[in-house]
């Protein structure tokens, strides 16, 4: 077996047992530090989208869109092996879905992804073939002390259930800046709170992505967030023209 082959049989044989994968150094340690810069940048800011975040006392500040309205963001990590590790996971020609983000100060607590959907009623993405995931950049170690990042409920995207108080403690993801998170949008999960105040040269910066199996879920994913409350962004959005010229070569579906 091949270091490609082997790589990527962990990756897969990771998500299915675990629910979620960590790639290590991902991105170059220069590019992680840029993206630091330009997301301190964008918090910064006194530009405004509908349907973004500022403050909130769990949430933090979130910025959607990343695709059209951070480029800088986008392209530095889809010039790393990033669209290679997916196809890996999910197939050739999986889905990059529009959902995208840019967080700060983020903490929220015990969660699966698909709650929002399963309260509306649905019940795909308990499918056997529903392959849905969230994919998250922590510009920053996820310590004990301070956070900075992802704990989890092993094996829990197979539960449907909540078994567990909030007190609840989880694996805390090592992950360190520039590693790659992987997750599946059942798994339970919450963020690594810090234990006292976090220096701000460590603040919490995450930048998230979503991708799917190329299968009926991922346009049943679309048509529902469609409808939410929120996502102001969807309505007209489409991916831009360099977005489209980079994947649709490699065989990446765009679904809108």
């Amino acid at each position: 077996m091949s270091e490609y082959e082997a790589f990527a049989k962990a990756l897969r044989q990771s998500c299915q047992d675990n629910g979620f994968a960590l790639v290590k150094q991902l991105l170059a340690p220069e590019t992680t530090r840029h993206l630091r810069e330009e997301l301190v940048k964008v918090f910064a800011s006194e530009t405004r989208y509908p349907g973004d975040i500022y403050d909130n006392p769990s949430l933090g500040s979130i910025r959607i869109d990343v695709f059209n309205r951070y480029p800088a963001v986008w392209k530095a990590i889809f010039d790393s092996e990033f669209l290679k590790v997916l196809q890996m996971l999910l197939g050739e020609d999986f889905v990059l879905l529009p959902e995208s983000a840019l967080h700060h100060r983020g903490y929220g607590t015990w969660h699966k992804d698909t709650d929002s959907q399963q309260k509306a009623g649905h019940r795909f993405h308990w499918e056997p073939d529903c392959d849905i995931v969230q994919i998250a950049f922590y510009l920053q170690a996820n310590t004990p002390e301070y956070g900075g990042g992802l704990e989890v409920i092993p094996g829990s995207h197979r539960v449907d259930m909540r078994w567990y108080e909030e007190s609840q403690k989880g694996y805390r993801v090592p992950s360190e800046a520039g590693d790659l998170v992987i997750f599946n949008t059942r798994l339970d999960h919450k963020a690594c709170w810090p234990t006292g105040p976090v220096p701000v040269e460590i603040e919490k910066y995450a930048v998230f992505f979503m991708a799917s199996r190329n299968n009926a879920h991922a346009r049943q994913y679309i048509d529902f967030i469609r409808g939410r409350s929120g996502y102001l962004f969807m309505d007209g959005f489409s991916f831009p023209e360099p977005v489209q010229r980079l994947t649709q070569p490699r065989g990446i579906q765009l679904l809108v």
